[in-house]
């Protein structure tokens, strides 16, 4: 999807506020560091992330998204760094992370394999990724194969140990059409 499909689609919904329960449930499997929240869309997580001790990155491709980001961590003085980029041209420098957060990314297989190179390129040793996504396989109608089922995403880290996964069903929103199976999963490397 493109750029203008995401800014607009931050212009016209409602933002994220909450962040994603996975998270909240799992926080003590995550101890606090550096992290970076990939496809950080209005930020939600992002926020919960800093104001658990986290010193937070956030990257999405949406301007609007990042604006809102912006936006809510100065009115809650959370020191968040934002970074409107896709992914392709994402420069960190060498800069790592404890913890890579990525969250119901829709990628074609192409993307998704550099996408990944990426995340592993970022990662501290003994660093963690930890994956929201929605099982397409749940509802294969309504969304289409850019999401994983989660043995495809462990497929991309065979290197790395499951350390976590859970799963709910949830709508996020916009209604039964759009009811999935959505999991989280927490991976260490080896």
């Amino acid at each position: 999807m493109s750029k203008e499909f995401w800014d607009n689609y931050h212009e016209t919904c409602e933002k994220w506020v909450n962040p994603d329960p996975f998270l909240e449930e799992f926080k003590e499997d995550l101890p606090a560091g550096k992290a970076i929240d990939l496809g950080s869309s209005d930020g939600a997580n992002s926020i919960y992330l800093a104001q658990n001790g986290w010193s937070v990155v956030a990257v999405d491709f949406s301007s609007v998204a990042i604006d809102h980001l912006k936006e809510e961590s100065k009115m809650k003085s959370l020191p968040i760094k934002t970074i409107c980029s896709s992914f392709e041209n994402l420069d960190l420098g060498k800069e790592k992370f404890n913890l890579i957060l990525i969250g119901y990314i829709h990628l074609e297989e192409q993307p998704r394999i550099d996408f990944f190179q990426l995340v592993r390129s970022l990662l501290e040793e003994n660093g963690a990724v930890v994956y929201l996504g929605c099982n397409w396989e749940s509802n294969p109608k309504g969304y289409d194969r850019r999401f994983l089922s989660p043995t495809e995403f462990q497929s991309y880290f065979k290197d790395f140990e499951l350390i976590k996964s859970a799963s709910r069903l949830d709508d996020f929103n916009f209604g039964k059409e759009y009811e999935c199976q959505a999991f989280m999963n927490i991976l260490k490397k080896k």
